[in-house]
């Protein structure tokens, strides 16, 4: 019988950024230790490609439920996620170089690795952009990087309901306009 590794790899940002009352990676990985997995911790700009293999340089990480300190770091390692038996990506955009490679990269895994979320979708359909494909749902919007379309479009919009950056390094508008300003 063939042994597997329980390892799980997390692809997120940095452990001192998580907030431990809101963060849902922090759910995933207890479960997964109750499970009996290892929890191994990297983030995206730790991912290489060498020797026709994806290696994360991170740590394995024991985190806890009710503690002030809710994880604690052991042993750095180069790890081949080839030898994780799930890659869950959990980090925050921006949707940047660094993002974009690490769908790339984390797309050449064998099959035997199951990624969380699937790579080739983070990249096609990055979460604040979705919604395009479903316009005929969408008040009146905007997406764009012009101030002077932003500034147009908040003269002729009674009520703003979202205006968010969509990127950390460019801001990037999304305007909406509420359906029930739109009826009046």
């Amino acid at each position: 019988m063939k042994k597997t590794n329980k390892i799980v790899a997390v692809q997120g940002d940095s452990l001192k950024q998580m907030n431990r009352k809101t963060d849902t990676t922090l759910l995933l990985v207890l479960e997964a230790q109750k499970r009996n997995y290892q929890i191994f911790y990297y983030l995206a700009k730790n991912l290489k490609f060498s020797q026709n293999k994806i290696f994360a340089y991170g740590n394995y990480v024991n985190f806890y439920e009710n503690k002030k300190d809710f994880y604690h770091i052991k042993n750095a390692k180069n790890l081949n996620l080839a030898k994780a038996k799930f890659v869950l990506m959990r980090q925050n955009p921006p949707f940047n170089l660094d993002y974009i490679t690490a769908t790339y990269l984390l797309q050449k895994l064998p099959k035997t690795t199951k990624v969380f979320n699937d790579p080739l979708a983070v990249r096609n359909i990055p979460e604040k952009l979705s919604s395009i494909y479903f316009a005929n749902l969408m008040p009146p919007s905007l997406f764009t990087k012009d101030v002077n379309e932003v500034e147009k479009f908040k003269k002729n919009t009674k009520k703003l309901l979202l205006s968010q950056p969509m990127d950390m390094e460019e801001i990037i508008f999304c305007l909406l306009q509420t359906r029930h300003q739109e009826e009046k």
